[in-house]
């Protein structure tokens, strides 16, 4: 959005017609933008907060920083709304269009980027610029660190900002991997999810006071504050974080009814005409019945790994054909 108050204020871009499209009205305080300055710019009417001075705590030295010339500002996130409508307001080439996107296209006779919409329409322009991370997945997270990492004369340490939860989806990019052959991005986030609700694995703990991570122990590592229970930070609507016990995924509630049988098989040969994956199926079922189903019941895999394969590339000979006499309930595949 910082870009579209500076396009809007280059007369370049005025004979240019500028499509914006966001799913939300930006109309909820629900983030915060600080960053680092010398001089004042064009968002200095809505900064919130300046600090001229930092404080440098660590186990051996501490001690009040002047970092001039620098500044340290902040801007709420529902002033640099009002302020960005009003730049648009006053540009009659920019148009602001509520929409959710799908993914990104490419027209396939004319040089043209363009977008699908989630309501199957498509949009073309000569440019297109998209701010959105679609799917965040281990590769790119695992990439993006090493990038960070790489070694440079002079540096000693790296601090990594994780603002998008990526540790929680895929662990800390130090943990030894074991990668598998046929296995795709998200085959692994799935796989580290279902190790959490299983309490194979145990979830990252987040510091509220430093807002370190690490995986295991009371005792913060950075800050050295005591934490007893397991808990994460939760932006609200107001824009406030607020610190919130418990885990994030949670075991799920199978179930199984005088009916479930049968509506598992309506919901196989279903899936199977659409090529949906067997864990599609299973959620697809979830929201239809509002319980997860066992997974051993006549029509589901035996094996794991079909469990991400599509329902009809799956043969009867690897399907349950009856229903265990003795079920028990840490059979679960997933």
């Amino acid at each position: 959005m910082s870009l579209l108050v500076r396009l809007a204020s280059d007369s370049f871009f005025s004979s240019k017609k500028i499509l914006v499209l966001d799913s939300d009205d930006k109309t909820v305080n629900d983030r915060t933008w600080c960053f680092w300055e010398k001089d004042t710019d064009i968002f200095e009417p809505i900064v919130h907060h300046v600090w001229e001075e930092l404080d440098f705590f660590s186990n051996h030295f501490s001690t009040l920083l002047d970092i001039a010339p620098y500044k340290y500002k902040m801007i709420r996130g529902i002033d640099f709304y009002a302020y960005v409508k009003n730049a648009i307001a006053a540009a009659p080439n920019i148009e602001w269009r509520k929409a959710s996107i799908k993914k990104l296209l490419k027209h396939t006779t004319q040089n043209l980027a363009g977008v699908e919409l989630t309501d199957g329409s498509h949009i073309y322009a000569s440019f297109v610029f998209s701010s959105i991370l679609f799917e965040s997945i281990p590769t790119g997270y695992l990439q993006s660190v090493g990038r960070l990492l790489r070694a440079y004369p002079g540096m000693e340490m790296v601090i990594l900002q994780d603002h998008g939860g990526n540790w929680h989806r895929h662990g800390s990019p130090n943990a030894d991997r074991s990668w598998v052959l046929g296995w795709n991005d998200n085959r692994y986030a799935q796989e580290r999810k279902d190790a959490f609700r299983e309490r194979k694995e145990k979830e990252p703990i987040v510091c509220p006071y430093c807002g370190a991570v690490r995986e295991f122990g009371n005792i913060c590592a950075t800050c050295k504050k005591e934490i007893p229970r397991r808990g994460r930070l939760v932006i609200q609507q107001d824009g406030a974080l607020k610190y919130i016990d418990g885990r994030i995924y949670k075991r799920r509630k199978v179930s199984q009814q005088s009916d479930t049988e049968q509506k598992w098989k309506a919901c196989y040969y279903r899936c199977k005409h659409r090529r949906k994956t067997f864990r599609q199926a299973y959620t697809l079922f979830r929201r239809e019945n509002g319980y997860y189903p066992p997974t051993d019941l006549p029509l589901m895999p035996k094996e794991k790994n079909d469990w991400y394969a599509r329902v009809p590339d799956v043969p009867y000979s690897d399907l349950h054909s009856s229903t265990p006499k003795n079920r028990e309930e840490s059979s679960r595949l997933f």
